[in-house]
């Protein structure tokens, strides 16, 4: 079957194998909040800031990477 036979809105969730559609097929900014499982966001899975930075948020949620030394931490 070729794209050009398939009617639109035809390839439906149900027609779709598992694990058929790979990370090179997903756009980008396209994995929302509301798209993840609960717990699925690991500290495995958080890139590093860096040696000795510590994650936090500001007043109106922003997420950064700042210096421990902020806190009083050495490394």
């Amino acid at each position: 079957v070729t794209t050009i036979k398939i009617a639109d809105s035809n390839v439906t969730t149900a027609k779709i194998a598992d694990n058929a559609i790979s990370t090179a097929k997903i756009i980008n900014n396209n994995v929302t909040r509301s798209k993840l499982a609960d717990a699925a966001v690991t500290t495995a899975k958080i890139a590093s800031g860096g040696n000795s930075k510590v994650l936090v948020t500001d007043n109106t949620g922003v997420v950064a990477w700042i210096d421990g030394s902020a806190f009083g931490c050495s490394s």
